[in-house]
């Protein structure tokens, strides 16, 4: 069903109704209907690769400065930059930074001055425990190894206030069944609006994982665009469009004023009719099995 279909079935059903604006609210009915239930056609699923920790060579630090210089190291800019540093043979190893520049593979700097005493010839880890999420995620359902199958479930941020979590990077091996580096895992909007998940523990090798999710549609941007949704999903789309056009049927006569009762009140019911019938087609459309999948049986 394409925009320019539902232009004219609305131009039938309510002809005294302006309908500028239809390409916004095609978009906004879309997103309410992926809300009113937990339709399987909008599960999706999304990868993560965990970045291997990097250890190569030795630092040293001075108090009071944000200089980090290393020896035996390959630091690149492209690839450590925003990623966390840390000592981790002194008492302050879970006191973590952020580099925020490399001036090359032997230097680097940290997002703030270095607070404990002076350390040489340290051992080190540079690592990532912050991954973006797919950018059309509505909601998360769980994450999994895709090696171990081992399921996590992150908390998710409350709001842009709520402080996220200091990661410890703690050693934790990531070979076998590893509940214990889940916990503590977070999810949500950073300062910048977009999705990400934050683990507690970072694993000590490369990882990658599975993400299931719930799916935005894809807004449409013209009156060619064809709505994201399934076949039997339209019909309830359509009738959320019309509720909201239902409500600008003029009224200025008690016969205007009866029309367009009896349309709101006929649209209302038809929502939920349609919705019974949509529900029921999803799940016999999709298989249980696959239901974190968006994967037609």
């Amino acid at each position: 069903m394409t925009v320019d279909e539902i232009l004219v079935r609305l131009t039938q059903d309510v002809p005294m109704v302006d309908i500028r604006g239809l390409v916004g609210i095609v978009n906004q009915k879309q997103r309410q209907l992926a809300t009113m239930w937990s339709w399987r056609f909008f599960h999706a699923t999304g990868t993560i690769t965990l970045t291997e920790p990097y250890e190569t060579g030795t630092v040293t630090t001075t108090n009071g400065s944000t200089t980090v210089t290393g020896l035996g190291t390959t630091w690149v800019s492209a690839t450590h930059v925003g990623q966390k540093f840390r000592l981790t043979d002194i008492a302050e190893r879970y006191d973590v930074y952020t580099i925020s520049a490399v001036g090359s593979t032997t230097s680097l700097t940290l997002d703030r001055s270095w607070a404990p005493d002076a350390q040489a010839a340290e051992a080190y880890r540079i690592y990532q425990n912050e991954y973006a999420l797919p950018s059309d995620i509505q909601r998360l359902v769980e994450v999994r190894d895709a090696e171990t199958g081992a399921k996590m479930t992150p908390r998710p941020r409350r709001d842009e206030s709520e402080e996220w979590w200091q990661a410890s990077a703690v050693d934790i091996p990531s070979t076998g069944y590893f509940p214990q580096w889940w916990e503590g895992t977070q999810w949500g909007k950073d300062d910048n609006g977009y999705y990400k998940i934050k683990l507690r523990h970072v694993p000590t090798e490369e990882r990658q994982l599975n993400v299931f999710y719930h799916k935005w549609p894809t807004a449409v941007t013209n009156v060619a665009s064809s709505v994201d949704c399934a076949a039997y999903q339209e019909e309830l789309l359509f009738q959320l469009i019309l509720q909201r056009f239902a409500s600008r049927l003029p009224g200025r006569t008690q016969e205007e004023l009866y029309y367009r009762q009896a349309v709101i009140s006929e649209n209302r019911q038809e929502i939920q009719t349609q919705l019974k019938e949509a529900k029921r087609a999803d799940v016999q459309i999709f298989s249980p099995t696959l239901r974190n999948k968006r994967v037609l049986v």
